[in-house]
């Protein structure tokens, strides 16, 4: 009797049997031993719809080994009073009415918005002339990495000698900066969230001024 070849409907070859493949096996088997599947790039944006989320916004001068560019226009600029609390080593944003009254304690900054090639972002207060006029070539220095800065990266290592700071400008190409989509009240908020001083009832302005809480 001749062989029948022909396929019934409860005999419908395998997935395996019509690619040619070698059948995963479902017991005993290990993900390791078909290497070349794992080389296969995935792309995980594609599988999973993500969207950054800021939780945190460090404020402070950028690292000597960070290439950066300072974000510019007016709008990413804000003259800002700061206070450090030498007790937990805390900065506080001072409202301008308060920082009146703790005028010797305070420092006169202008915070910009920096980002790293990676696309972190910071706040990098920046030293102002005091309130009498006078400067510190340290502070000098500083705004003028952060205009030259606006320009193309940089990265600023400090020369005591030279009481400033040396500038580097990247020869190669980190491309265009990333920035947030986040406003700089939005940076600001989330930077000094629980740091912020908007009376003189404050605590710190209460111990600063020698008055019981």
């Amino acid at each position: 009797m001749a062989e029948d070849n022909t396929t019934t409907e409860n005999e419908q070859p395998s997935e395996e049997e019509k690619t040619g493949k070698e059948p995963r096996s479902s017991g005993g088997g290990s993900i390791f031993d078909n290497l070349d599947e794992l080389r296969q790039r995935q792309d995980f944006d594609a599988l999973v719809s993500t969207q950054r989320h800021l939780t945190s916004v460090p404020v402070g001068k950028p690292g000597k080994q960070t290439w950066f560019r300072v974000r510019p226009g007016e709008e990413w600029r804000i003259p800002a009073s700061l206070l450090d609390w030498e007790d937990d080593g805390t900065q506080f944003y001072v409202h301008p009415h308060v920082a009146q009254e703790l005028v010797t304690e305070v420092k006169w900054v202008e915070i910009c918005v920096v980002v790293t090639t990676q696309g972190s972002l910071r706040l990098w207060p920046i030293r102002l002339p005091n309130p009498d006029g006078s400067d510190n070539p340290w502070f000098e220095s500083a705004r003028r990495v952060a205009e030259q800065a606006e320009r193309g990266w940089v990265r600023m290592v400090a020369n005591r000698e030279a009481h400033g700071y040396d500038v580097f400008i990247s020869t190669g190409d980190f491309g265009e900066p990333v920035w947030s989509e986040h406003s700089l009240g939005d940076l600001l908020k989330i930077a000094f969230s629980g740091k912020e001083i908007q009376s003189l009832d404050h605590p710190v302005v209460a111990k600063l001024l020698g008055r019981a809480q």
